[in-house]
């Protein structure tokens, strides 16, 4: 059992949702439209600052002892991992605009950065889960692109959902989390990613 708690928290390990995030939207019909070439030239991006450039300021602060580990097990070793991360989300956001994707796309990622952020500010704290706040953030964009272009991707919300759950409780098992923090995680991510693509945010990027 506690070997598929830590295997749950590997695969659903919050650098990875930014991918995950992508392969959800590019699974939807509204781009089925847009060329391949297009599409993996969004994923690249994605990929290098959602996931290389973070997991690779986490491996240099590692290195040079500022964190005890890579996981960030430890509650006062999040703080700059996730501010990096975070100002490369918002770095990623203005690359997905320059390459002409759809706003939404850029202010979900905003989205994800705002998200880190809250995180990063309550770890000062109190041990926010990002695990939680990175797989809420999926549910709360599927939400949102449902009801922004009156789609039912019922199948993706109801996964999500049940991946939610399963973090969720690998989370709890491992005693990484009390379910205050889980939740807290959860609504931090659902929320940002619900409310602010709603705020028309993409018109500024160009600013």
């Amino acid at each position: 059992m506690k070997f598929i708690a830590k295997f749950l928290s590997v695969l659903f390990f919050p650098l990875f949702m930014p991918v995950y995030g992508m392969f959800l939207l590019f699974s939807l019909r509204i781009f089925s439209f847009y060329p391949k070439e297009y599409i993996w030239k969004a994923y690249i991006t994605i990929f290098m600052f959602g996931v290389m450039i973070p997991l690779t300021c986490i491996l240099i602060l590692y290195m040079l002892k500022i964190i005890s580990s890579i996981g960030l097990e430890k509650q006062k070793d999040r703080f700059l991992p996730y501010f990096c991360t975070s100002i490369s989300y918002f770095v990623c956001a203005w690359a997905l605009f320059q390459q002409y994707m759809p706003t939404f796309v850029s202010e979900l990622v905003i989205a994800a950065a705002v998200a880190l952020l809250i995180c990063t500010i309550v770890n000062i704290w109190w041990k926010i889960s990002a695990h939680m706040t990175g797989i809420g953030g999926l549910l709360g964009g599927m939400l949102f692109v449902s009801h922004q272009f009156h789609i039912n991707p019922y199948h993706w919300i109801l996964a999500t959902m049940f991946v939610c759950g399963m973090v969720a409780a690998a989370r709890l098992y491992l005693n990484a989390h009390t379910p205050g923090q889980v939740i807290a995680g959860l609504l931090n991510g659902a929320l940002c990613t619900m409310i602010i693509p709603s705020l028309n945010l993409g018109c500024r990027l160009s600013v």
